[in-house]
Order: C-alpha cells, then sequence, then structure tokens
C-alpha cells in the first residue's frame, strides 16, 4: 500500500516509516524539513498548511497518516500557530486525501483533548481542553467527522497518550523519565514539577506504533475514535522511586517545585474499547523500558548499595 505520512521526520514519524517499511509499504513522506530522516520511498518538503503542497504528495496514496503537529509545550507561547498547524493543518490534509482519492486516514489525536476530566477515561467522557493545543485537537477531530460523514473518508482518530522511549536514533528525549533517569544515574537530587501525586498514562513508542499499525489496516467502522495508553496510572512520585531503585540508589525525597503551566488532573485510558474493536494490546511496560534503558546507558554506579538493601 501507498502510504502518505505528514510529520514524518518527527519523533513518532520515524518509528512509524521504519516499521511500515519493514511491512512492506510504499512510502510517501511529508515534512517542513529539506530531506529525509525517516525510512522512505518518497519525499516531499512541504507546509501542512498549504493544500497544494499536500495535494501533490497524496497523488496514488491509499492512506494518510496525519502526523503532523505544533508541539503542545509551544501551544501556550503561539496559540496562533498552533490553530494553524494543529487545525487548518488537519483540514488541507483531509481535502488532499478526498480530492486524491484516498481510502483511509488516519488522526493521531491526544489525552489533552479531556483537559481538566479526570480519573479512567472513556473516549465518551468529557473534553474540557486546558490548553490551545487540546483546543486544535478537539477542532481537527471534529473536522474529521466531518469528512467522514459528508466525503465518506473512512477516518480513524487515536488519542494518544503521554509516550515515552527514545528517538529512532537511540538518543533520549527531553521528556520527565528521561529526565529523572539521567539523574538518578548521575547521583543528583531529583526534582518533581508539580503534584508528586498526578497520575499519567505513560505509554511507549513501540505500543503507539502498534495502534497506528492498527487503525491503518483493521477492519474498524469510519469514524472509530480509540484510546491509546498503556491503561495504568503511574504518579510522578512512583515514577521518580522506581528510577532511583532501578539505578541502585538509595531512597531519597525528589525536591517538589511549583508547576510552571496548569496541569490536568490525574488521568489515564480506559482500554476496553481499543481492546475489543481496534484489537490493541499494550506490551511495553514503563518499569522494564526504564531498567532496559539505564543498562543502555551505563552500569549503575550505585550498583553497591542496592545489593545491600
Amino acid at each position: 500500500m501507498q502510504i502518505l505520512i505528514t510529520g514524518a521526520n518527527g519523533f513518532i514519524g520515524q518509528w512509524l516509516c521504519a516499521h511500515l517499511h519493514r511491512q512492506g509499504h510504499t512510502l510517501v513522506g511529508f515534512d517542513v524539513q529539506e530531506r529525509p530522516e525517516a525510512e522512505v520511498d518518497g519525499w516531499v518538503q512541504g507546509d501542512v498548511r498549504k493544500l497544494d503542497d499536500l495535494l501533490s504528495a497524496a497523488v496514488d496514496c491509499k492512506a494518510v497518516i496525519h502526523l503532523a503537529v505544533l508541539p503542545q509545550y509551544l501551544s501556550q507561547q503561539h496559540p496562533d500557530e498552533d490553530l494553524l498547524v494543529n487545525t487548518l493543518g488537519t483540514l488541507q490534509a483531509l481535502r488532499a486525501a478526498v480530492a486524491q482519492g484516498v481510502q483511509r486516514f488516519v488522526l493521531p489525536s491526544s489525552s489533552a483533548v479531556y483537559g481538566a476530566t479526570g480519573g479512567c477515561l472513556s473516549e465518551d467522557a468529557p473534553l474540557q481542553p486546558l490548553s490551545p493545543y487540546g483546543v486544535s485537537k478537539i477542532a481537527a477531530e471534529a473536522y474529521v467527522s466531518l469528512f467522514q460523514r459528508t466525503a465518506g473518508l473512512h477516518t480513524v482518530v487515536l488519542r494518544l497518550f503521554n509516550i515515552y522511549g527514545r528517538h529512532a536514533g537511540g538518543a533520549p528525549r527531553p521528556t520527565v523519565e528521561s529526565r529523572f533517569l539521567r539523574a538518578a544515574l548521575q547521583g543528583e537530587r531529583l526534582v518533581i514539577m508539580g503534584d508528586p501525586q498526578r497520575a499519567y498514562d505513560f505509554v511507549h513508542i513501540s505500543d503507539v506504533v502498534q495502534a497506528l499499525t492498527l487503525a491503518l489496516e483493521a477492519d474498524v467502522p469510519p469514524g472509530s475514535v480509540f484510546n491509546i495508553g498503556s491503561g495504568e496510572a503511574t504518579t510522578l512520585q512512583q515514577l521518580a522511586e522506581m528510577c532511583l531503585r532501578l539505578a541502585g540508589r538509595p531512597h531519597e525525597q525528589p525536591l517538589v517545585r511549583p508547576a510552571t503551566a496548569s496541569t490536568p488532573p490525574s488521568h489515564w485510558a480506559d482500554l476496553q474499547h481499543s481492546r475489543q474493536v481496534l484489537g490493541y494490546q499494550p506490551r511495553q511496560q514503563l518499569a522494564a523500558w526504564l531498567r532496559r534503558s539505564l543498562q543502555q546507558d551505563t552500569t549503575p554506579p550505585f550498583a553497591e548499595s542496592a545489593s545491600s538493601q
């Protein structure tokens, strides 16, 4: 199958392209960068806000996976750019897909759409965004639903929770689990920003790639929306303790500092619908990945103290 992947040079895009390439698909990558870092068969340098760029990229494609996005951490500072890239960009990608006869359109959305809604969240939980990013993702989902109803496009939306994992090249990312791992290995005091009891649903990049592949290939109803997470809640305190323990560090209470932005309440994914309809099953365990990641970086310097506990 020939597939257009927008945002192909991004974190998810590089992992997804490598996986789909191994499966034998023909991939057309699309990104603002001039040269591909992802494994693709064709490359289009373009702007998702420009319909003509997307029209040329979608020629002969049977599916589109629309990963191109302005990251959430930039949305508060640049809400206008967030709106243009995340919402207008999705609209233009949908228009190009319909014009070129694409059969399936997959939109990776975000748990940010739930915002102030806490607890174990099913797909019909209230949408109460707390950031421009969450608002733009709701709008993008609405456009996807519109094109499914009015243009007959087979669409699938995946609401991704907190993704962890290394870059495709092996480098760590500047995310909370990577910060904790680095501090634990270097003997530094761990720092928690915000409420230590705030719980996240951490989902590994390999499980996200699994879900995207299923969304591309599975026999699911048009217009389906699925949560993609681990289905488990992990607090920042638990994550910090996990990293210290795996690094062989003696227990030390992390420093707690105020959050720099408003954060949603604890929430995690109800995966019943994803399991039953999409066939999604998370496989990666956070603790196991942390252990492997620590071993990959270096031999823990506190191994002796760990063995005596």
